[in-house]
């Protein structure tokens, strides 16, 4: 998962930032931006199959002198289920659309903070995750699949079944079990260079 925190005021970026950070509540990892490139990022991206525990890994001003962003890249760190924060002070609106079209979020701390409903892919992704049976998860995925990339399908998973986890011990020994089979199958898919979007698949219609 990706989220961008933009604003050209260093105060209000922080805040941003802080609550963000009081959010997602996990281990974190910095970066020094000045010995790493945007690129280097994707040393970060692949999962554990040892904990479901993700890192936060932050970054300050990494995008601002890159001309290019490759769109594998994006895809490859929204599909990781660490959590990435990068923090800018300026993006250009077309850079900006294309981490959008990819599944990150985007804080801009320098305007009022509005109350939204969930973005409908967001939603519909996530309920991906607690409909009852196998059936009805991988009718949902296909629904989402022929639309959306697999990258940005996982990594809403990730951040989604992280939250079950927590908040419903009734079914945490069923959630964990199920986020584990979605690293495993991604960390293998990665390895062997196959279909993430069948790797999905498989875990759905086995959960």
């Amino acid at each position: 998962m990706i989220y961008i925190v933009l604003g050209t005021d260093a105060l209000l970026r922080t805040k941003a930032k802080e609550a963000l950070f009081k959010k997602i509540g996990t281990a974190t990892h910095i970066i020094d931006d000045s010995v790493m490139d945007v690129f280097a990022l994707e040393t970060y991206a692949y999962p554990s199959l040892f904990s479901t525990t993700p890192q936060l890994i932050v970054a300050s001003f990494l995008l601002e002198p890159a001309e290019t962003i490759d769109k594998k890249l994006i895809a490859t760190l929204v599909a990781s289920p660490n959590i990435f924060v990068l923090v800018e002070r300026t993006m250009k609106t077309d850079r900006k659309k294309l981490f959008e079209a990819q599944g990150a979020s985007v804080i801009v701390s320098d305007l009022p903070v509005k109350k939204s409903s969930p973005p409908a892919l967001f939603t519909t992704v996530a309920s991906i995750c607690t409909l009852p049976s196998a059936r009805e998860r991988w009718l949902q995925y296909q629904s989402v699949i022929e639309k959306e990339p697999a990258e940005a399908i996982v990594g809403i998973m990730y951040w989604k079944l992280r939250d079950l986890i927590q908040k419903v011990p009734a079914k945490r020994p069923f959630y964990t079990a199920f986020y584990r089979d979605l690293i495993s199958a991604h960390a293998q898919s990665w390895q062997q260079g196959t279909s993430l979007s069948i790797a999905v698949e498989k875990v759905l219609l086995t959960r």
